[in-house]
């Protein structure tokens, strides 16, 4: 997502502001660039297979599935993907993953002692 925003940047607005919340169940990681933006009646369908937004089609090569396979990716992991944007103000893009709790285990040197 960085990436695509990095890409589809105006010259002189490549800053990408890249954020990330965790609490005790969720991480939430955002990456906002000042670009083109997307108009809002197209934001809905910006992760779909095969998806270019008109506007940006004709300037950015791509094939439209950068975005999709980052949600699937996401889905896959039990998060949730997600954008907001502003026409000629620019996008932030969303992610949100689960925060698993794994057990403890020893390590593996722990079985070892070097000072018996």
């Amino acid at each position: 997502m960085c990436f695509f925003s990095i890409r589809i940047a105006e010259p002189g607005k490549e800053k990408i502001i890249v954020n990330s919340v965790k609490n005790d169940k969720t991480l939430i990681a955002s990456f906002t660039d000042f670009g083109i933006g997307i108009p809002e009646e197209k934001i809905s369908k910006i992760f779909d297979r095969f998806y270019r937004v008109d506007e940006v089609s004709k300037d950015f090569s791509g094939l439209g599935i950068g975005l999709f396979i980052s949600s699937e990716i996401i889905k896959q992991h039990g998060g949730k993907i997600w954008a907001e944007s502003m026409e000629g103000k620019g996008s932030t893009f969303y992610f949100s993953l689960p925060v698993i709790a794994l057990p403890l285990y020893e390590s593996a040197f722990a079985q070892f002692s070097f000072f018996h």
